[in-house]
């Protein structure tokens, strides 16, 4: 099925929406597997994404409090472990 250009007329353009639609729905029934695997991956990388700001902005903040506490105004980081 070919989709054609949406018409200037109002009437039209709800028919060919409503058309789209049924098609959409009909592709999503069709490839079930497909639709489960995308809406999966979708989820486990919004949650990923989640998970790693607030670790992050979890652990800045004991960092953050300690050097507070002993009035350092300079600190550095270094890779690696000690040695």
């Amino acid at each position: 099925m070919q989709l054609r250009k949406l018409q200037p007329n109002r009437a039209g353009d709800i028919l060919q929406l409503k058309q789209l639609l049924k098609l959409i729905f009909i592709n999503i029934s069709q490839n079930k597997m497909r639709t489960f695997l995308t809406t999966l991956g979708v989820i486990v990388g919004t949650a990923t994404i989640f998970l790693v700001v607030a670790i992050g902005k979890g652990r800045g903040s004991p960092g953050k409090r300690t050097i507070r506490q002993i009035k350092c105004r300079h600190h550095y980081c270094y890779a690696g472990f000690p040695g």
